[in-house]
């Protein structure tokens, strides 16, 4: 039984239907594997701290696995990522033309990998500099 947060691309994955364009190589998933999905990722780790049976491990981002390390949670990190994911700001295109808000935020994210205050943010809250591409 592994734990992950619900409707995560986690879930599915290890229910075999993980399906997205961005993915680079995608790890098989387990075979008879059963999942116990919870309302979020961090909800994992937290109910195994306490006491409860949701399952021998948790499936998450690296961040959220490490952070729960950092804070006290008995686990280990096994295995490699399963994959890596491309994540992206969006918006709902179904209202008003988005032209001008995906213009401006977009320009606020080149200006922030031009000037170093994503690589910064990120080595801040994660220790790594996760604004770069995996190598």
């Amino acid at each position: 039984t592994v734990c992950v947060g619900s409707s995560t691309t986690y879930e599915d994955w290890l229910k075999g239907k993980l399906e997205s364009e961005s993915l680079g190589t995608v790890a098989t998933p387990p075979a008879n594997v059963t999942v116990k999905a919870l309302d979020s990722d961090n909800d994992c780790p937290e109910a195994m701290q306490a006491g409860q049976n949701v399952g021998e491990g948790f499936l998450s981002s690296i961040t959220v696995v490490q952070s729960s390390i950092d804070n006290g949670a008995p686990i280990a990190k096994v295995g490699d990522p399963v994959y890596v994911e491309q994540l992206a700001a969006s918006c709902d295109k179904s209202g008003p033309d988005p032209t001008d808000f995906v213009a401006a935020v977009s320009k606020i994210i080149d200006d922030m990998h031009a000037d170093g205050t994503l690589t910064t943010l990120s080595m801040t809250w994660f220790k790594a500099d996760l604004t770069k591409p995996p190598a």
